[in-house]
């Protein structure tokens, strides 16, 4: 890895936590993260996103092969002592939970509410607009659940 500037190598022995998250950002696409945390606390960062922290289709692919062949590379001794965990740490989730909640009582409840005061055509637009916003806080919440995962078997729920 190239951290500062300087190429560094740490062994695999060092590993303490692999966590697999998955994130969207609207209108730009669905993204991957993999961070690797050592013993020591430092933390290496992989992800699918460009320079600009906007989801790239092309860079999904070179994120799930080098996913995949850390999970390939990492020995049994390896397996049993490093913390596989996908999703979000328990309160980040709480938090989206509760941005989901949020996003879908003013996004779709709300707009349905006036739809059903007023009778206006708008309200309903309104309803499917917030439905379309609201769609990817509520998939990614759900996808990034607090988990363990075992390492040989990536399901395609652990990619963006």
């Amino acid at each position: 890895m190239t951290s500062d500037g300087l190429e560094r190598t740490m062994p695999f022995a060092d590993i303490d936590a692999i966590r697999l998250e998955t994130g969207s950002i609207p209108r730009s696409g669905y993204f991957g993260t993999c961070t690797i945390t050592f013993c020591s606390g430092d933390s290496l960062v992989v992800n699918s996103l460009n320079k600009r922290g906007s989801p790239d289709d092309d860079r999904i692919a070179p994120y799930m092969a080098f996913v995949r062949d850390l999970h390939v590379r990492l020995g049994a001794e390896d397996r049993q002592r490093i913390r596989f965990l996908a999703g979000n740490t328990q309160g980040r989730h709480r938090f989206g939970m509760v941005a989901a909640v949020l996003a879908g009582a003013v996004f779709v409840v709300l707009p349905l509410v006036l739809l059903a005061i007023t009778g206006e055509s708008k309200a309903l637009f309104l309803t499917l607009t917030g439905a379309f916003f609201a769609y990817p806080v509520i998939r990614t919440v759900r996808r990034n659940e607090p988990r363990n995962y075992a390492p040989d078997h990536l399901t395609e729920d652990l990619f963006p």
